[in-house]
């Protein structure tokens, strides 16, 4: 048992959570720890104060990053008021998008991970989040196509593109006939309005992207049924990709979309037979790094 004096110095002073204190003692379950504190009297934090344990940056305007951040925001990350908190948040099974997170977010204020099984799709999962201030307000409502004041200027429409590449796209690096190879860049969403102003924006500027209807609503593919028409758009054309990759590698966020652009970006004058077991290798290593492989725990720290 641990003694009034210890909680006290952890959890008042040191203002670490219940949860921080049950893993520092190699404690499984943090109501153990919430237990001691009601036996020795020691109240509770509100929610207002345990979310401003840690400091949180405001917003500096900048629009490129407002750009980045918007474009995440269309895609696969959500955010939510909580009082005069925006919480900002995603799950994956993938390391890569809390590193994503991070990278994204973390400057601002903190990110908290901890690991929960998703019934409905019968795995194990990462719940990221970040608490920021208001001046994250613009991230409240979820972009259904691209800002005028993004699209209009080439560099901030590469930062939103970026920003939603991060959460929605797929570089892919497949073997072509005999020993060449090709490579695709890839959006499948159900965001039709994004993807056709992307691909008209892509055009003015000399791409070849191609846009179409993916699966029709009520088609079941992968296991999984589509409650709305998925569209996808795509850039194949060898040049094209790697301008593209040129402009968005620096801009990226997540390592394994890094990594992919990366290995495309080396592989372009190369044979199939080159570069073969470095493909596998980095398809095994991001398969492998999945919550369901590594068994990694990672723990909220707020």
């Amino acid at each position: 048992m641990l003694s009034k004096q210890v909680l006290e110095d952890l959890y008042v002073d040191k203002k670490m959570s219940s949860l921080q204190i049950a893993d520092k003692f190699g404690m499984k379950h943090s109501r153990t720890i919430r237990k001691w504190m009601e036996r020795y009297n020691i109240p509770r934090r509100t929610l207002s104060e345990s979310r401003t344990i840690y400091p949180k940056t405001s917003f500096g305007g900048d629009l490129k990053t407002k750009a980045y951040l918007l474009g995440l925001r269309a895609g696969d990350f959500h955010a939510k008021r909580i009082h005069k908190i925006i919480r900002v948040q995603t799950t994956t099974t993938h390391p890569a998008q809390i590193e994503l997170m991070k990278r994204s977010f973390g400057q601002f204020s903190h990110v908290g991970i901890y690991e929960f099984f998703n019934k409905k799709f019968n795995i194990k999962q990462w719940f990221i989040y970040c608490d920021m201030d208001e001046s994250f307000a613009f991230l409240l409502e979820k972009p259904k196509e691209i800002p005028v004041w993004t699209i209009n200027t080439d560099e901030l429409f590469f930062c939103f593109l970026a920003g939603y590449a991060d959460s929605e796209s797929c570089w892919k690096i497949l073997r072509s006939h005999k020993n060449a190879m090709r490579f695709v860049f890839q959006i499948s969403t159900q965001d039709e309005k994004i993807l056709k102003q992307i691909v008209v924006k892509l055009s003015q500027m000399g791409y070849v992207a191609n846009f179409y209807l993916d699966t029709k609503a009520g088609i079941t593919r992968q296991g999984k049924k589509s409650n709305k028409d998925m569209f996808r758009i795509m850039v194949y054309r060898t040049e094209n990709i790697m301008n593209l990759v040129k402009i968005i590698l620096p801009l990226s966020n997540h390592q394994e979309k890094i990594d992919k652009m990366g290995m495309i970006f080396e592989s372009k004058n190369k044979k199939w037979i080159e570069v073969k077991d470095d493909i596998l290798n980095l398809r095994n290593q991001i398969k492998n790094s999945r919550i369901q492989s590594s068994g990694l725990m990672y723990q909220s720290k707020s």
